[in-house]
């Protein structure tokens, strides 16, 4: 008598639709949440793809610039040392060494 009480209070629970709308709005819910996950992760990642990608034209850009600032300092070291050069064999000529 006790398993035919429980299995019809078990098809009685199967039956009842009293609470389809709420298990359905749950199950809704959960998708809607992990959409949100989602697109807030999507934006987080290119916030920082952005932000890598400026770093990295900075960097670029300083390169750049610290190596014209080289080549003109050993341009300008190049042309002094050939200026007193040239200057020493002048000195040198006119001692007549």
């Amino acid at each position: 008598m006790a398993l035919g009480c429980g299995f019809r209070r078990f098809s009685q629970f199967v039956r009842d639709e009293s609470g389809a709308v709420m298990a359905t709005f749950a199950l809704a819910f959960v998708g809607l949440v992990l959409m949100c996950a989602l697109v807030i992760d999507y934006a987080s990642a290119l916030n920082a793809k952005t932000r890598l990608a400026a770093a990295a034209d900075a960097a670029a850009l300083a390169a750049i610039a610290t190596a014209q600032y080289e080549i003109a300092a050993s341009q300008t070291t190049a042309t002094a040392i050939a200026a007193g050069e040239a200057h020493t064999g002048a000195v040198a000529l006119a001692i007549g060494a």
